[in-house]
């Protein structure tokens, strides 16, 4: 099974609804992160480099 990581901006108070039923371009919907992801990743790697 592969899975693939994307990440969409939404205007603030116009995300969606996400569920486990969310079907995702016929794919299952397995996780999901309600806050940025990607920037907290991209600053723990930028202050563990310094």
């Amino acid at each position: 099974m592969g899975k693939i990581t994307f990440v969409v901006d939404f205007p603030d108070g116009q995300e969606p609804a996400v569920s486990g039923a969310t079907d995702i371009l016929g794919g299952k919907l397995v996780s999901a992160a309600f806050f940025d992801k990607a920037d907290r990743i991209l600053r723990y790697l930028v202050l563990d480099n310094e």
